[in-house]
């Protein structure tokens, strides 16, 4: 039988030929399916490190609060929206958050206005009460709040010097701060380390924000005028004295110099020009300095065959791109072939870890027979420490830790964006992410920063096998403890195999870094 002049056999073939165009039509678009999905999943490993961190940044509130007439309800309700911040930033715990909520409570029910150090004090308590390296008042930040004295100190390993110094306090450049108004230094520690979470490095890294402003002493109960301080000194000749220093008035223009920056022998061009440096003409010459302000130098250590790089930050510095000068060091190591490398992160405060983790990563596998110290402090923090675990998890037992420990643990929270107060306009950053370097599993893994999973580093601990921290006595000798540490090591101990358990002594450093 034919229809239109068409077989059957002829209709089943059109019909198998329909059939099969269908089927090329969905594997088609099946394939093109295939495709858009996986270039969709490149795109989004591709640009991972552009919108992984929007996802962790915070959504505060809008505050709803009426215009207060009176600094006393201003107070009141940017202590109500405090309580957000226990919320937003995920390193509190529920313990930890009832904890700083009823610190919050209770100045509510309590008489208000607070002094401007004493609200600066309550916010920072409330902060401290975390326990998190990053989720802290920022010092650098909220200095220029309040009053300060016309010094500069740092905390050292053998302990608080006066570092810098206006015309005022000249004399006491050098000299090592005993007791402020009778309170020993040991003391003024123990009561103020309630205002800092974190390790006890940490706290001491940002010990001289308080120690430098009568306003914040006094609101602590640690100085009897909120306008002066006497403080008794051993002054550089080694004789002790007490003198009597009064505060200037806050000066919100000033420069945001972290403790360790007033270490620089050179002056911040931006500072004013008659601030002097105890350390100047005494440190010049030492590497952890050249070049500084810049962040970044490299060079062979004179009459060593020791390669010397550093790394102040993971964030370009004045125009320099850390990945350029990441990429022209690696050509430079390479084209060395140094036996001894040394990678200083001792004033490394963080940044963005992406930045550097090919050189990092990349060290240790492109130079298999060199011996690597990574230099650490109480300054090494964040993508500081990243740097560090990069090297050390690279490398193994080539690479040795030389210094101190750093200014966090091996598990923190980081990222996150700004929560302001309304009225203040202090700001703070709460942290919604955990970073955890002694395992390449974090957990939870809904906390865990996603961008690790594409940088995974897993290490033991971040313990100094060397343990040479900076000493002001050192630096005003004009050595570096631990490049010393380094070059009497390779000088006369080349065959001696890793000192693991260097430093093990200390425990006032070991007890600190690892979480209880």
């Amino acid at each position: 039988m034919a229809v239109y002049g068409l077989t059957r056999d002829d209709l089943h073939a059109c019909v198998l030929d329909l059939r099969a165009a269908g089927m090329k039509r969905r594997a088609v678009r099946i394939g093109i399916g295939i495709a858009a999905v996986l270039a969709l999943a490149g795109a989004l490993v591709l640009f991972a490190e552009a919108w992984i961190p929007l996802l962790y940044d915070v959504h505060p509130p809008k505050p709803d609060y009426s215009p207060p007439l009176t600094l006393a309800q201003s107070q009141r309700d940017e202590l109500h929206y405090l309580r957000n911040i226990t919320r937003l930033d995920w390193s509190y715990t529920e313990q930890t958050r009832e904890a700083a909520n009823a610190v919050i409570d209770q100045a509510i029910r309590g008489p208000l206005p607070l002094s401007p150090g004493a609200f600066q004090l309550l916010i920072a308590r409330v902060l401290a009460i975390a326990d998190n390296g990053h989720t802290n008042l920022g010092g650098a930040s909220t200095a220029s709040r309040l009053n300060r004295l016309p010094i500069r100190v740092y905390s050292f390993a053998d302990g608080v010097f006066v570092v810098r110094a206006l015309p005022q306090g000249y004399a006491l450049l050098g000299a090592r701060i005993l007791e402020i108004d009778g309170t020993p230094m040991d003391e003024l520690r123990a009561r103020l380390r309630q205002y800092t979470g974190g390790t006890e490095n940490e706290k001491n890294v940002r010990l001289p924000f308080y120690l430098e402003s009568p306003e914040l002493l006094h609101a602590a109960g640690l100085a009897q005028e909120c306008s002066r301080v006497a403080l008794t000194v051993l002054d550089a000749a080694g004789v002790e004295r007490t003198v009597s220093l009064e505060a200037l008035p806050a000066n919100p223009h000033a420069p945001k110099s972290w403790p360790s920056e007033e270490l620089r022998p050179r002056a911040d061009p931006a500072e004013d020009k008659s601030w002097r440096v105890a350390l100047a003409g005494k440190v010049d010459s030492l590497p952890l300095f050249a070049a500084a302000p810049h962040a970044f130098f490299r060079e062979t250590l004179a009459g060593t065959d020791i390669f010397y790089v550093r790394f102040d930050s993971n964030n370009d510095d004045d125009g320099t791109s850390v990945t350029a000068f990441a990429k022209r060091t690696m050509k430079e190591i390479l084209a060395a072939t140094p036996a001894v490398i040394v990678v200083d992160l001792r004033m490394n405060g963080g940044g963005d870890y992406t930045l550097t983790a090919a050189f990092m990563r990349g060290l240790p596998v492109r130079l298999p027979d060199a011996r690597i110290y990574v230099l650490l402090s109480q300054e090494t923090f964040s993508a500081g420490m990243t740097d560090a675990a990069f090297l050390k998890q690279a490398g193994g037992s080539r690479v040795m830790f030389v210094g101190d420990w750093p200014g966090d643990r091996i598990r923190f929270h980081s990222e996150g964006s700004k929560f302001c107060l309304p009225y203040s306009h202090v700001c703070v950053m709460a942290r919604t992410a955990i970073h955890d370097y002694s395992t390449r599993w974090c957990r939870p893994v809904l906390e865990c920063y996603p961008l690790d999973r594409l940088y995974p580093v897993a290490i033991r601990s971040f313990a100094p096998e060397i343990l040479a921290p900076l000493t002001y006595h050192d630096l005003a000798r004009g050595i570096d403890p631990a490049l010393d540490a380094i070059t009497q090591r390779e000088s006369t101990h080349r065959t001696r195999p890793p000192l693991s358990s260097a430093g093990a002594g200390n425990p006032r450093r070991r007890a600190y870094l690892l979480p209880p």
